[in-house]
């Protein structure tokens, strides 16, 4: 019988919130990972002793990341990871990538493990691009010369060359993202873990992106993929685990997850309030005065009015509001309040409401994701990344039966969505005809 690539069996993570920790030697985790190490091919993780956990406070409120988690991952297979912010997801692949350890429950793994969870991750801020790509393969336990012959796809994957000799603490995020996902892809480990740290990237790098993951799950290798885009799950996934409130809410096919995921009346994809970080969040989101959850539809060619509510725990000056319509993995119109020359100030626990007031909506009859970015002024990263929150549906403008709409619909299937405003013009010419006859 075949053994899985990662087996999970009760798995749950705790967190004291308010707690003080007593603090682990580096000598004593590398020891513990040793001694877990020592069991291959399927390497056990398990908790820690109750005596080690005596020093925390016990007036400490606890807080379950997720709890009793159970599964195995087959080699070779690619599966999507989804839910909400706060589900759980991030927590889940820093245990299986062993940053930090389990409460309870244990997880065997077989193969080496590569991470790419977030910006940054791996790599040593004073160390130059070239270093750090080095210090990975040993990392990985690599040979040098392992790396060396790896080095130069890495680079031009990662496009870096003109900063390989320059510290990454010098490095934008979109360079950080670049580089290690390249370093994470290219130095070939088993398993390839990767969280939604790709969409720090451009359109084109996560398209890029996707295609090396496909290329190395076609290779046999096994790929963890946390993303809240369900076009690039449903392209890419052979199957997906929908995390809910800590727990597995769905596993299986990811068309079949998916449908149940998306489902306003299942899904938690538009459960609001919406989280970030910092204590930022979207609290409502509504269309023309009626919230999106209601009615989501939207006549082909007339104006609207988007209103998002944002809250906050603490005062948030000068922040940027981003929304994206897509279909798919493929962003066709992106609002944003620094187009405007506005920014949004949230004071403490207080909410402010923003509306987009659009004269026209340019995409033609369909279904459209809508998601949504936070921004702050001078801060190193988003206050909440690029979240699905909803779908619009455009439809259209003329009252037709249910058989002729359905007509309407299809005529536009096979045409790009994108509609340009426009009139037409038809002038007949005069054109006279003669006719020779010759008797």
């Amino acid at each position: 019988m075949q053994q899985p690539a990662i087996r999970v069996e009760g798995l749950g993570k705790k967190f004291k919130i308010g707690a003080q920790h007593s603090g682990h030697r580096l000598t004593e985790l590398i020891s513990g990972y040793a001694r877990a190490a020592a069991t291959a091919p399927m390497r056990w993780l398990s908790t820690r002793h109750a005596s080690d956990t005596s020093s925390e406070s016990s007036t400490a409120s606890e807080f379950w990341a997720f709890r009793d988690l159970n599964f195995d991952i087959q080699e070779g297979e690619v599966v999507g990871i989804i839910g909400r912010n706060g589900a759980g997801k991030s927590t889940l692949l820093k245990v299986l990538s062993r940053i930090t350890e389990p409460t309870e429950g244990r997880f065997g793994v077989r193969g080496r493990i590569s991470s790419l969870l977030e910006v940054g991750t791996g790599f040593h801020p004073e160390l130059t691009g070239r270093e750090n790509i080095y210090l990975s393969g040993v990392v990985l336990g690599m040979k040098r010369a392992e790396v060396k012959r790896k080095f130069d796809q890495i680079v031009e994957f990662s496009g870096t060359e003109k900063f390989l000799e320059t510290p990454v603490k010098r490095f934008s995020s979109g360079m950080q993202v670049r580089l290690g996902f390249a370093v994470a892809a290219f130095l070939e480990p088993e398993i390839l873990i990767v969280d939604e740290v790709l969409a720090v990237g451009d359109h084109e790098f996560q398209k890029k992106c996707l295609g090396k993951m496909s290329d190395i799950a076609q290779q046999g290798r096994t790929i963890l993929f946390v993303s809240h885009n369900a076009g690039a799950v449903k392209q890419m996934c052979s199957r997906c685990i929908w995390l809910r409130d800590g727990s597995v809410y769905g596993d299986g096919h990811p068309q079949t997850v998916l449908n149940d995921y998306l489902s306003p009346d299942q899904g938690d994809l538009y459960h609001l309030p919406v989280k970030g970080n910092l204590g930022v969040e979207v609290r409502s989101i509504s269309l023309n005065d009626v919230p999106l959850s209601i009615d989501r539809r939207v006549r082909f060619t007339a104006p609207i009015d988007l209103t998002f509510e944002i809250g906050a725990e603490s005062a948030l000056p000068n922040l940027q509001l981003m929304a994206r319509i897509s279909r798919g993995e493929t962003p066709l119109c992106e609002l944003n309040t620094a187009y405007d020359g506005q920014s949004l100030s949230v004071d403490s626990d207080d909410s402010v409401s923003v509306t987009c007031h659009i004269q026209s909506l340019p995409l033609l009859p369909g279904t459209y994701d809508l998601s949504l970015q936070l921004r702050g002024a001078g801060m190193g990263r988003d206050l909440l990344s690029w979240t699905p929150v909803g779908e619009l549906e455009v439809i259209p403008n003329i009252d037709l039966d249910e058989r002729d709409n359905t007509q309407f619909h299809r005529s536009f299937e096979s045409r790009p969505p994108v509609h340009c405003s426009h009139t037409w013009t038809v002038q007949r010419s005069e054109h006279v005809s003669m006719a020779t006859r010759n008797d």
